[in-house]
Parts: structure tokens; sequence; C-alpha cells
């Protein structure tokens, strides 16, 4: 075989296209998937199509970020706000329950106890609130003023208040004046106005 002869047949044989096959083929080992589990707690999980391993939820994660009051039971309404893993960070807590931040819905130590405005009557109290109010007992409360004309030319003015006592509706004159104004300035300050107050 001559010199040519050889470098025509390399040259040939460099234009020989290559053929390469190439198949893509899915794994079926469950480690490589993420199947690492051979159970999942209260089986919150997925398992493996191909065997026995599972790929569990992490709920951990879920408790570690404030979500862990499932908002259910004895004290609990609902959750508040967003929820991990079936949990919330808060919950809607039923009458006399209240929130704490560690043990959810407590059973609130001052159920049926209200708010008074005037104080409590007695010492059955918890915290600022009480179990009987004292009530506000007043000898007269003005419940109304009004500024009246009279004389015989009608030029003056007198201011009248009502009041209740003993089940019965009373009036007084507080200021008589010939002027407009000052009555209604005095019926105006004397509205609502009250007298003797105790509280029982």
């Amino acid at each position: 075989m001559t010199k040519f002869q050889f470098l025509f047949i390399g040259t040939s044989l460099s234009f020989i296209p290559l053929t390469v096959n190439a198949q893509c083929v899915a794994t079926q080992d469950c480690a490589t998937l993420g199947y690492t589990e051979t159970s999942c707690n209260g089986g919150k999980g997925v398992k493996c199509p191909f065997g026995n391993k599972w790929a569990c939820f992490n709920t951990d994660t879920c408790e570690a970020n404030g979500f862990k009051f499932s908002c259910v039971g004895s004290g609990f309404v609902s959750g508040i706000g967003d929820s991990c893993g079936n949990k919330y960070k808060k919950c809607t807590c039923s009458t006399d329950y209240l929130w704490d931040d560690t043990k959810g819905c407590i059973t609130d130590p001052c159920a049926g106890y209200i708010t008074c405005e005037y104080g409590c009557r007695g010492d059955d109290v918890c915290g600022n609130k009480c179990k009987v109010c004292l009530s506000k007992i007043c000898d007269k409360v003005y419940t109304g003023c009004t500024c009246i004309q009279y004389g015989s030319n009608g030029t003056g003015y007198k201011a009248v208040c009502y009041y209740q006592q003993g089940g019965r509706q009373y009036s007084t004159t507080i200021i008589t004046t010939t002027y407009l104004g000052e009555c209604q300035r005095y019926a105006s300050s004397a509205e609502r106005q009250e007298t003797n107050c105790r509280y029982e």
C-alpha cells in the first residue's frame, strides 16, 4: 500500500459519523428519591412507590417556627392566621378562657367577675374585676335643663332643670336672668348634674 492510499483511507474514516445512543432511565431507588425513613410519626409522610421507605413531613420545623397549637379541644374555638402542619401560632379562645403563649387556651381564673365603673362591693375580687359592683346613688340627677321666658312682658329668662326622685319627676329653677345667653350657659352646665351621691 502506498503512502497516498494510506492517507486516503485515513481521511475517509474521519468522515464516518459517530452515533451515540443515550437513554434517560428514571431511578427507582427510594433513597435516591428522598424516601429514607422506615416509618413516619402518625403516618405523616409519603410512601415510596418502589419500596417500603417513607419521606416524612418535618413537623419539627413547624413547631420551631412557633406553629405548635392545633386549636382544638376544650376552650379552643379556631386558629388565627397562617397554619403549618395543621397547627397555629395562636388560637381564639371561648368564653371564660384566656390565651397563654405557652399553654394555649386556659381557664380564666377571673371567670364570672366583671369590671365595675365605681369599684367592688365587698372583698370578692379577682385582679381588677369584681364579683359584685358598687352602685352610684344620687339624691338628685338633672335629666334635662331648658330656658323658659317669663315675666309680664317676657323680658326675663329662667333655667329650669328636671330630675327624678322616688319614682316621680320634679323641676327646679337654678337661675333667673334677663339675658338669654346667660340662661343657656347655666342650663347647659347643669345638664346631668348630680347632687348628694354615694356608692352602695
